[in-house]
Order: C-alpha cells, then sequence, then structure tokens
C-alpha cells in the first residue's frame, strides 16, 4: 500500500497562491514608497538650522537665513519642548552699588523670531548699612535698554548679611539672531554701599528659557 505524503512535508513550505504573491509584491512596494518618501523629505530638510525647530520640522515662518525654502508651514501648530538655551554663573562678588545704575550679570543667547523665551535672575544683595533698598531690573540689552522686570529689596537690618532676590521676566522675540539681556541694579534709597556677593558653591545665575512657539 502506498501513503500519499502532502507536498511540502518535512520541513517544506508548500507554495504560495498568487493571491499570496501579489499580496507580498503590494506590501513590499508601500514599504519600499514609505523608505523612498522618508529618504527624500530627510534629504531636503537636512541643513542645521538655529531657530528653535528641528531639522524634521524644518519651518517656513520668517525670512530669516535659516528658513526653508518650500514646504509645508509645520510649526504653526508646533510647541518645543521646554528648555534651557543660555546660561551665565558668576561666582564672584559684582561691583559696589550706589546711585547709579549698573549692569550686574549679562548673558547672550540666538533667539527665533515668533518665539517666547523667559529670563530668569537670581542673586542675593548686601548692604554695608542697614538701611534703604536695592531696585534690581532685567533689562534688554543693556543699562538703558527696554525694562522686563524689576523687583526691590530692604536692607535687612543687619550689615553685610545677604538676602535673596529672583527675578522672571517674559520676552516674545520680535527679530532673527543674537539677543542680550542684562540684570542691572541701583540704590534707590539709603546710604550704604549694595554688593551682590558669590561663591563657587553659592554662585549667582541669569539664565534664558525657551518657552514655546508665540500661538496669535
Amino acid at each position: 500500500m502506498s501513503l500519499e505524503v502532502p507536498y511540502g512535508y518535512v520541513g517544506k513550505k508548500s507554495p504560495a497562491s498568487a493571491s499570496q504573491r501579489q499580496s507580498g509584491k503590494i506590501e513590499t512596494f508601500k514599504a519600499n514608497q514609505v523608505q523612498e518618501e522618508l529618504a527624500a523629505f530627510r534629504l531636503a530638510h537636512k541643513s542645521s538650522d538655529q531657530d528653535f525647530a528641528p531639522t524634521s520640522l524644518h519651518h517656513t515662518l520668517g525670512t530669516g537665513p535659516n528658513q526653508a525654502a518650500s514646504g509645508a508651514d509645520l510649526t504653526r501648530h508646533y510647541d518645543e519642548s521646554y528648555r534651557r538655551i543660555g546660561t551665565t554663573k558668576r561666582e564672584t562678588g559684582s561691583a559696589s552699588v550706589t546711585g547709579t545704575e549698573l549692569v550686574i550679570d549679562t548673558v547672550t543667547v540666538m533667539l527665533a523670531i515668533g518665539h517666547n523665551f523667559e529670563i530668569f535672575w537670581d542673586s542675593q544683595w548686601q548692604t554695608s548699612v542697614a538701611d534703604g533698598q536695592i531696585r534690581c531690573r532685567i533689562r534688554e540689552d543693556s543699562v538703558t535698554g527696554t525694562t522686563l522686570q524689576l523687583r526691590q529689596a530692604h536692607g535687612v537690618g543687619v550689615v553685610a548679611q545677604a538676602k535673596g532676590l529672583t527675578l522672571f521676566a517674559d520676552y516674545e522675540a520680535v527679530a532673527e539672531g543674537e539677543k542680550t539681556f542684562v540684570g542691572t541694579a541701583i540704590r534707590q534709597s539709603g546710604t550704604g554701599t549694595w554688593t551682590s556677593p558669590a561663591t563657587a558653591v553659592d554662585p549667582t545665575f541669569l539664565k534664558v528659557y525657551h518657552s514655546h512657539l508665540a500661538m496669535h
């Protein structure tokens, strides 16, 4: 008696049907098409940029040299994660402050037009005479620049005892490129000389964070 063994027995695969072969070709074509489109997209957007849109979302907003020449406006609905873009760390005491406003700390960063930024200044102050007030500002550019935020601190009643003072400011970039922010101070009242002490283990900071793309 003969025994009929099905084709493909002992490790052999059954031959694929015509419909299976056609389906496999379609799936392979789709996969290849996706890879080709992705490669073309990467090639079109391979130039590095400094405008806070990642390369894969190289945007078309604005007219700066780092803008993509063509393509969809991808950043209108894109909100980049919060991140720090610049820091000045001071580990030595500041100049003496009396009745003339002085720049105490400075930070310069690259900004992208239409994006929002946060400036954070963390400092401490002490006076030679336990009276009066110190007025601190975050300004654009220089000691005469636009004030973005201001706060005042009183003498703490003990000579040379430091008092912390922290300022925050929001800023929407209206131009592309480098931008400087400064922390300034002036004695508002009293007779003492004010200074901002700092050391390696007790530094002051002036930081800038990229907040998000402004939505209007």
